[in-house]
């Protein structure tokens, strides 16, 4: 077990390591509820206008049944990446019916000497389904990005689809892999992660 983690996170580190990249959505529409805590990776590498890529950490708090937060801290060739963002999904995953929600966030980032601040809105929807090897939760956005630099600004948008993955051995760690399309004035990126959940750590599960 431990040694799959270690494995894991090394990966993950040499991926992301000349990265230039951002603005992942990185999740599913699972929630994990009031006082679920994980901390994860994400490399992502950019397919479109120009190479590159970058890790950032991110920690997830579940603040009820409906609503999580998370706070990213990245960097590479993208000097600095720090953010929030809060993700609200009202349906649930439940019986055949998807997860349907949201999520809104803010970010700050330098890339050389310029700065940027984007605000960001993710309609997000998934679906859980277990299978003879796991867990799988795939799901799609449509990142909608309003980004400001140098007093000027310009909107931004994706389509984002991918998958989170649960072994069934090894049940604290979530991996993910996303891809992301240019659909007005953005970028494409492929990125992968993994996320480990903090309460089951703790309690040695």
């Amino acid at each position: 077990m431990k040694n799959l983690i270690l494995t894991a996170l090394t990966l993950t580190l040499i991926t992301g390591a000349n990265a230039f990249a951002f603005m992942e959505l990185g999740e599913s529409g699972d929630v994990g509820g009031q006082g679920a805590y994980r901390v994860g990776l994400m490399p992502q590498v950019r397919t479109s206008d120009g190479s590159g890529a970058n890790i950032t950490g991110f920690l997830d708090a579940g603040l009820n049944d409906e609503t999580s937060a998370r706070a990213w801290l990245g960097s590479g060739d993208t000097d600095l990446l720090i953010g929030g963002t809060v993700k609200w999904i009202p349906i649930p995953d439940y019986n055949n019916q998807p997860a349907i929600g949201g999520r809104v966030g803010a970010f700050f980032f330098r890339q050389s000497s310029d700065s940027f601040s984007v605000f960001r809105f993710d309609p997000l929807i998934s679906k859980k389904f277990d299978t003879d090897i796991g867990q799988l939760t795939p799901y799609a956005a449509v990142p909608i990005m309003f980004v400001n630099h140098n007093s000027s600004s310009n909107t931004e948008l994706q389509l984002t689809v991918g998958s989170e993955y649960v072994h069934p051995d090894v049940k604290k760690i979530r991996f993910g892999a996303e891809l992301g399309f240019d659909m007005h004035d953005s970028f494409s990126y492929v990125a992968a992660y993994l996320s480990i959940a903090l309460d089951d750590l703790k309690r040695g599960q």
